[in-house]
């Protein structure tokens, strides 16, 4: 009797110990349904163009695409130009390439004028010169001339007659420091008496010194003038 009722409550230990596994064995199927059932519904979400990942906006293959903007701001189009959110336009610097414009220094320039006024009225019978004198006297009416660095008196009367093809004779040498202007316009020293000859004057004086040495400044006013007496007459 004992051994009968001792099988008995093995036979249902087992049954119970089977029941506890299926009981198991079905809850966890369920938990794994029900996971399936919502990971169906919410489906796995995968990175798509335009995802927005730590404020950059970024496209499928890495690059940014046109109008992405950062998240500080800056924002950049398709062409590369970048626009920051300061109002700076990147692929514009705004910067002058202009070269700057160096202001022009006018050139340095005097004024030169020749005549021969004062043998105007003059008896010139057996001189020569009735013929050479213009009327007023005036060869050369005042005339301006760009100076060049070093120019002497006579370096320019030299360079506006030939400009003007006006004859011009000179004596002398500048090596020896008696270089001296003896003609203009054919007209030469000692042609009217033994005093006359030609005198040049700057600003209205007589510099006292050979036309080869005497430099000239901007501004002066050079004038030849035929003399009738050493000079002494202008």
């Amino acid at each position: 009797m004992k051994r009968k009722m001792k099988h008995t409550y093995m036979k249902w230990m087992v049954i119970g110990l089977l029941l506890a596994v299926s009981l198991v064995w079905f809850a966890g199927c369920g938990s794994d349904t029900s996971e399936s059932k919502d990971k169906g519904t919410t489906g796995i979400t995968a990175e798509e163009p335009g995802d927005v990942q730590d404020g950059n906006t970024t496209n499928q293959d890495g690059e940014n695409g046109g109008g992405t903007t950062d998240g500080d701001g800056t924002s950049s189009s398709g062409d590369g130009t970048t626009s920051t959110g300061d109002g700076t336009t990147g692929g514009d610097t705004g910067t002058n390439n202009e070269t700057p414009t160096t202001p022009t220094t006018p050139a340095s320039t005097c004024t030169i004028q020749i005549n021969c006024s004062l043998l105007v009225g003059k008896d010139l019978t057996d001189t020569g010169l009735e013929t050479l004198v213009p009327a007023g006297g005036v060869i050369l009416g005042t005339t301006k001339v760009t100076l060049n660095p070093g120019d002497t008196v006579y370096d320019v009367t030299l360079r506006i007659t030939k400009a003007k093809r006006i004859h011009m004779a000179s004596e002398g040498s500048l090596a020896m420091g008696n270089l001296y202007i003896a003609g203009i316009s054919n007209i030469y020293e000692k042609a009217y008496n033994s005093k006359s000859g030609w005198v040049y004057l700057i600003n209205g004086a007589q510099p006292g010194v050979g036309s080869g040495v005497k430099e000239l400044k901007a501004g002066d006013k050079l004038v030849w003038a035929y003399s009738l007496d050493l000079g002494n007459d202008l």
